[in-house]
């Protein structure tokens, strides 16, 4: 069994290195140049017209997207974009809102959820290290760029912003996503899970009775 695992996964890497090669999947996708349309951003609430989800465009905007709520770690506030067809998403870059008050106007820390298909239930993304929580900025206005591996295949992304520190705060937040278009391969797979030393980690179906379905 464990010899029929691991070919199985062997078969799965070659099958799918030929269709994708995320080292060159890593152009922006183009919020920051409004090829991605206004009408593809929607949030859970934003403070005024000003601040409304598709001001978040990376660079150009003064403002960008501030929930109306203070953000800490128990939030859930989200900016949300729907990018029309599945693509691969390999890196996203975010920035504040530039502020003369330390420790304001930004997200220390951040979460995504994504789907493939607007029937599916929204999928909380986890890294190689099984964490869901991902370091954003350090401060209000200096981008910081963060490699998302694995990578996520979705037509729809939401970034949720977190503050760790004890105290909530406002945030506000601009951002681009880098990756290119999904062109095909390996989208789902059902096997029984097998020995641990071969669990599969990065899959995101679900898991019903030692079954990734």
């Amino acid at each position: 069994m464990k010899n029929i695992v691991c070919l199985f996964t062997l078969l799965l890497s070659i099958s799918y290195t030929k269709q994708l090669n995320l080292e060159t999947c890593r152009y922006p996708l183009g919020i920051e140049t409004g090829k991605i349309l206004d009408s593809a951003f929607s949030s859970s609430s934003h403070v005024n017209d000003s601040t409304i989800a598709s001001k978040a465009r990376i660079r150009n905007e003064i403002t960008g997207w501030c929930p109306f709520n203070k953000i800490s770690s128990t939030t859930y506030e989200y900016i949300q974009i729907d990018l029309v067809n599945l693509t691969v998403i390999t890196l996203i870059e975010l920035q504040g809102k530039f502020s003369l008050t330390p420790n304001e106007q930004f997200a220390d820390a951040f979460q995504i959820e994504y789907r493939r298909d607007r029937k599916q239930k929204w999928i909380k993304y986890k890294d190689f290290s099984e964490q869901y929580i991902l370091s954003g900025n350090v401060n209000s206005y200096i981008p910081t760029i963060r490699d998302i591996l694995p990578a996520i295949i979705a037509q729809e992304i939401r970034i949720i912003p977190i503050v760790t520190g004890l105290i909530p705060r406002h945030i506000c937040m601009r951002l681009e996503l880098y990756g290119c278009p999904y062109t095909g391969g390996l989208m789902s797979y059902t096997i029984p899970q097998g020995d641990k030393q071969f669990f599969d980690q990065t899959y995101d179906g679900e898991n019903q009775n030692g079954i990734l379905k």
